[in-house]
């Protein structure tokens, strides 16, 4: 039996962020909203939301409020919206 995801041509999401969709994912995940997100990257609120609809593309979500609880629930930041492979 052919595999559903090959005949409609809907693709498994990518989990791989480029390393300005992680720095924005993370800021997400502390919480920041859109225009602070923006601001602190000294980029347009539209720029912005750009990049937060190509984050949601590639993990396969429908708003830009969900991207932080994705973020910590699969290990990409940790409570504090961190990411845990830094050490401080």
């Amino acid at each position: 039996m052919p595999d559903a995801r090959r005949t409609n041509n809907i693709q498994p999401p990518s989990y791989r962020l480029t390393q300005r969709q992680h720095s924005v994912a993370l800021q997400l995940a502390q919480g920041y909203d859109i225009a602070t997100v923006a601001e602190h990257r000294g980029r347009g609120i539209s720029s912005t939301y750009e990049i937060a609809t190509r984050i949601c593309e590639r993990l396969g979500l429908s708003e830009w409020h969900e991207i932080g609880p994705w973020m910590v629930e699969h290990g990409w930041a940790d409570l504090d919206g961190h990411d845990p492979e830094q050490t401080s």
